[in-house]
């Protein structure tokens, strides 16, 4: 399951939900919910060529250009450049583009909730009745930020999430369908069923921040789910409550 990179231009002229009145403050503690040792979202932060988990002595180094894709060694690194060429220079535009303390804020909140978005994104996408589904739509997560948050999982607010077209990023489908392609093309490699897209975008300063996480998912990811099964209410209670697992 590839790492996360990240664009400054988000929806492409959508915008985003204006109104963030009523936004209640961030939890102080952590959530009784929450998994103290944070077991599944260590094991999704993996390697970009291997996808080897985090943890057990294995270390993650991010690529020293973006800082956005991570590597267990210089070997998968060197393995993974063809691949990772393209979003290497996106990323590396956007960081130049957005302040970079944004950017990094979005990419901890999207690592401390990648459970949750791999769980729901699933149901959300009703990739149990067409899984070729993941190359065609994409979950968006409309944000807002929470600056008074002391904790990464609480520093944004999710104002709505919803289901929508490739076609609906305008400018960027392409290079975003061409993406989806090639992640498919991975995760099939190594026995995975596919790859889809969470975007999560937030206003900050003017600017519309915005981070795409790849989610891979197999056959045992849909074991035991339904066609429409419920997933909006339960993904934005654990996003806005700082549910981490």
């Amino acid at each position: 399951m590839p790492h996360n990179h990240s664009h400054s231009h988000g929806a492409d002229g959508k915008e985003l939900p204006p109104c963030t009145c009523g936004i209640p403050d961030a939890p102080r503690n952590r959530h009784p919910e929450s998994d103290p040792k944070e077991t599944m979202r260590k094991g999704l932060t993996q390697c970009q060529y291997c996808y080897i988990s985090q943890g057990g002595g294995i270390s993650l180094k991010k690529c020293g250009a973006c800082r956005t894709a991570i590597y267990c060694s210089p070997e998968c690194q060197k393995k993974a450049w063809p691949s990772h060429k393209v979003q290497c220079k996106l990323n590396q535009r956007t960081n130049s583009s957005v302040a970079y303390s944004d950017i990094k804020l979005l990419r901890a909140f999207t690592s401390k909730h990648r459970p949750s978005l791999a769980e729901y994104g699933i149901r959300a996408l009703d990739l149990v009745s067409d899984p070729t589904r993941c190359l065609r739509d994409v979950l968006l997560v409309n944000l807002a930020n929470r600056p008074e948050s002391g904790r990464s999982e609480t520093s944004f607010y999710a104002l709505s999430v919803q289901v929508v077209p490739l076609e609906f990023f305008h400018g960027n489908a392409e290079e975003m369908r061409g993406q989806l392609l090639q992640l498919n093309e991975q995760q099939k490699r190594i026995g995975m069923t596919g790859s889809f897209f969470v975007v999560l975008a937030c206003i900050a300063g003017g600017e519309c921040v915005s981070n795409i996480a790849p989610v891979g998912f197999d056959k045992s990811s849909l074991f035991g789910l339904k066609r429409g099964m419920p997933w909006k209410d339960e993904l934005m209670r654990k996003l806005n409550e700082g549910i981490v697992t």
